[in-house]
């Protein structure tokens, strides 16, 4: 489950996700600049000190999809053939415990042309367990799949300054969302409510969160839906890796 919150000109905002924004934009905020002389792989613009990505400027009708908390053998492969069938791959932020459980999953999401990235090892929301745990869901990661990810998220979409800096130094990028389709409420949003979401959601460059992990059905049948309005609005789904880099 995560607590995060939009950055894109979204006009659906609750009133009681007041005071989880003004809690996330303190912790960024507060971030410092990671140390001198640490990498910052091949996306430098974005990832230049460890602080979280909200989204991709660029007035192209591009966007990226990710799915949180996952593997599940019940949800992603479902969601995978979804975007597959446009020609489309979406990027999954894999959960440790998770993709140890399910090694064979794990492995087909990169075979068939999706992205992998890290969201710990134990989805623990603590921030000072969190930080102990980017380096060991990345190297769990790259020697189920071969890929060392550059790719990070952290549960709940917290931060701090010890996680920015890990993240940095192990030249890697710090993930967020421009658009949060809190689709991890109870009970559930239905399908067509999330797929409604994409009215606002769906803006040039941004980065979408939903999840696959869990007894997250609405979303997978979901998905159809809001790829189909993706496509019926002129936009693309590309790679999170294209987006960042420009490659679309």
């Amino acid at each position: 489950m995560n607590v995060g919150t939009s950055r894109g000109r979204s006009r659906w905002k609750p009133a009681w996700r007041s005071a989880a924004v003004a809690a996330l934009v303190g912790a960024v905020l507060a971030v410092p600049s990671a140390p001198a002389g640490a990498t910052t792989g091949q996306y430098g613009q974005f990832c230049a000190n460890g602080k979280p990505i909200f989204r991709v400027p660029t007035t192209q009708k591009v966007v990226a999809f990710t799915f949180d908390d996952g593997p599940s053998p019940r949800n992603t492969p479902k969601i995978m053939s979804a975007f597959e069938k446009y020609g489309w791959r979406a990027t999954f932020f894999l959960v440790g415990e998770n993709a140890k459980a399910y090694p064979a999953l794990t492995r087909s999401i990169v075979q068939r042309g999706h992205t992998i990235g890290g969201h710990s090892m134990t989805h623990s929301t603590g921030l000072a367990r969190n930080a102990t745990e980017i380096v060991p869901t990345r190297n769990l990661l790259e020697s189920l799949t071969g890929v060392r990810t550059t790719y990070y998220r952290v549960p709940g979409l917290m931060n701090s300054a010890k996680i920015a800096s890990t993240i940095f130094r192990n030249g890697m990028c710090s993930l967020s969302e421009s658009y949060n389709l809190f689709d991890f409420l109870l009970p559930r949003v239905p399908a067509a409510t999330l797929c409604g979401r994409m009215y606002w959601a769906l803006r040039p460059g941004s980065i979408l969160l939903l999840h696959d992990g869990g007894s997250h059905q609405p979303t997978v049948d979901a998905v159809p839906c809001m790829l189909k309005y993706a496509q019926r609005r002129g936009y693309r789904v590309v790679p999170l890796g294209d987006l960042l880099s420009g490659k679309f």
